[in-house]
């Protein structure tokens, strides 16, 4: 009884949160057109991502977050006055409008937003995941995905997809997990590169046993699997990023290889061929604590970045990580890779479409 009671004021209170809700003295750039680089005609060499589950629960499920939200966009916003921001940054665990906030904040342009919290699944399975209330399973979905990608170049050919309630366990269930697509249009180049932007179950963190979860994320792969081949383009490299929750569980590293090893999703897509893992053995991190936190990364196996091999990194820092006394913004760490972009899909003209709001893709609603 006592779970149930603590369970329905947590329901409430997200209910009534939506989110986390960063510091109200944010004092937007003064022009996104004033500050934002004149990129017509300007083609770079590079791109850089960078992915961060910042955990932007709300309370009761985490308390005291405004403050380390507030300061990870003002960080972004100090890098982009000093000329060195992240071109893309995939998001996750941004609930409510915080991803919204934090692109104000640090002046990104594009913003594509996960699914909603209304978001229906498009994939149903035969065999039902036995449902447990208490622990926050076919009661409906209390928050959005928490997914954004963040862009200072164009956003085309936004796509959302929910996991739904037949592939999610657990607390996880209160979230309407899923992907986000998106294509980013590189000033200068011929094909823009398809991004990809996920989230999936949590093991122990779910609450539930660990088979359970463990079945919700092998049905959660299956379904990106099925996305990103529906999605595939040879002539437009891709970027595939995100909390991938697969960490030292042998059936989750099973189940992982498995879908790349038969073809299901890109051989690239492969744990060894992750781009942390490569920036760890190229040694592209030079700074000490930097490294401790990207080599404890790669070990996790959680937060994960995969590029198609046209995209080759040749440099890696750790933006969002331990600090000197030993904390951190969040349970988990921001990292960008720099991907030298390939010279055979240049010569595009360019251009730079924008509403006055200057978020024209907020959405897609197309499906």
């Amino acid at each position: 009884m006592i779970v149930h009671v603590r369970y329905a004021i947590m329901v409430t209170a997200i209910n009534m949160a939506g989110g986390v809700s960063p510091a109200a003295d944010i004092v937007p750039l003064a022009s996104y057109r004033a500050v934002q680089t004149d990129i017509a005609g300007l083609a770079p060499n590079r791109l850089s991502v960078m992915t961060y589950n910042i955990k932007g629960l709300p309370w009761p499920i985490a308390s005291d977050r405004a403050q380390a939200i507030d300061e990870i966009g003002a960080r972004l916003r100090r890098a982009r006055e000093q000329g060195n921001q992240p071109d893309v940054i995939m998001l996750q665990e941004a609930f409510g409008d915080t991803a919204q906030r934090i692109a104000d904040r640090a002046g990104y342009r594009f913003v594509a937003i996960g699914p909603d919290a209304a978001e229906q699944a498009r994939y149903r399975f035969s065999t039902p995941i036995p449902r447990d209330w208490s622990r926050g399973e076919n009661i409906g979905k209390s928050l959005n995905s928490g997914l954004a990608i963040l862009s200072d170049f164009p956003l085309s050919d936004v796509e959302t997809l929910a996991f739904g309630d037949q592939a999610c366990a657990g607390f996880d269930c209160l979230a309407n997990k899923g992907i986000v697509k998106a294509s980013v249009d590189v000033p200068g180049y011929a094909a823009p590169v398809r991004l990809f932007n996920t989230h999936l179950n949590s093991r122990k963190a779910s609450g539930v046993e660990i088979g359970k979860a463990n079945r919700a994320f092998r049905r959660q792969l299956m379904i990106a699997a099925r996305f990103v081949d529906d999605a595939t383009d040879p002539a437009s490299p891709m970027i595939f990023a995100g909390d991938f929750n697969i960490g030292k569980d042998k059936d989750r590293r099973a189940t992982f290889a498995s879908l790349s090893t038969s073809g299901r999703l890109p051989e690239f897509i492969a744990l060894e061929d992750a781009s942390g893992s490569h920036a760890v053995r190229a040694r592209l991190i030079r700074d000490q604590r930097q490294w401790d936190d990207m080599t404890a990364t790669v070990r996790r196996s959680k937060d994960l970045i995969f590029a198609d091999p046209a995209l080759k990194p040749v440099a890696a820092q750790v933006r969002f990580g331990t600090e000197a006394d030993g904390s951190s913004l969040s349970d988990h760490i921001g990292y960008q890779i720099d991907y030298a972009l390939p010279p055979a899909l240049r010569n595009a003209p360019t251009h730079l479409a924008a509403n006055e709001a200057g978020h024209p893709f907020q959405r897609d609603s197309r499906r």
